[in-house]
């Protein structure tokens, strides 16, 4: 859980520098190399992929494309809500698994009622 701790203040720290829109995401991903990656997502709903592009090309230009953890944070009613920890959106977690195929196994933190749990992003590409 430490990792994601990390996650999150990295997280925390991009939505306090940022004015959001209604579907803004902040995602952060930590690489089997340890390092935390991130990067926000104006619009996660208008099929532009730039942002996840460029999130790819640095994973790839630093040999990092083993994510072991993935933290999303969706911007609800142009609100900054770190409860509303959630899966990135579909085309990212497909990204990620064409860039390697074993990221099907990373996991992704959630929250629900009772507190944080975890899927991997095999598990939601059903």
């Amino acid at each position: 859980m430490k990792e994601f701790k990390e996650m999150l203040s990295v997280v925390k720290n991009a939505l306090q520098s940022i004015t959001p829109h209604q579907y803004t995401q902040v995602v952060a991903i930590c690489s089997d190399n340890g390092y935390i990656y991130h990067t926000i997502i104006d619009n996660a709903l208008s099929g532009e992929m730039t942002s996840e592009q460029q999130l790819i090309n640095q994973l790839i230009e630093n040999n990092a494309t083993l994510v072991k953890k993935i933290v999303c944070v969706w911007v609800k009613n142009g609100v900054n809500m770190l409860d509303y920890v959630d899966m990135p959106s579909y085309n990212l977690r497909k990204m990620l698994c064409d860039c390697n195929g074993d990221n099907v196994n990373a996991e992704i933190l959630l929250k629900g009622k009772e507190g944080f749990t975890t899927k991997t992003i095999g598990q939601t590409m059903c």
